[in-house]
């Protein structure tokens, strides 16, 4: 946080104008960044529900497939 003040400090001392559109634009960035994480999370959630769906289909399938094959070995 310091080298934050400090910063904002030295951008105000030497160009004012670019420090304060830095500060104007720094909150809608934060905000774009937010947004994204949500949808992100999201679609990471659904994608693992899928996986989970997958899963059980094919724990569900396998065992049908496993005796078969195992018999004809013999």
């Amino acid at each position: 946080m310091a080298t934050f003040v400090a910063g904002l400090i030295v951008g105000l001392l030497n160009c004012w104008q670019i420090a304060l559109l830095t500060l104007a634009t720094g909150p809608l960035i934060v905000a774009a960044g937010g947004i994204s994480n949500i949808f992100l999370h999201r679609l990471a959630e659904n994608i693992q529900d899928a996986y989970a769906e997958a899963a059980s289909i094919a724990e569900q399938v396998l065992p049908l497939f496993i005796v078969p094959i195992f018999l004809l070995n013999f």
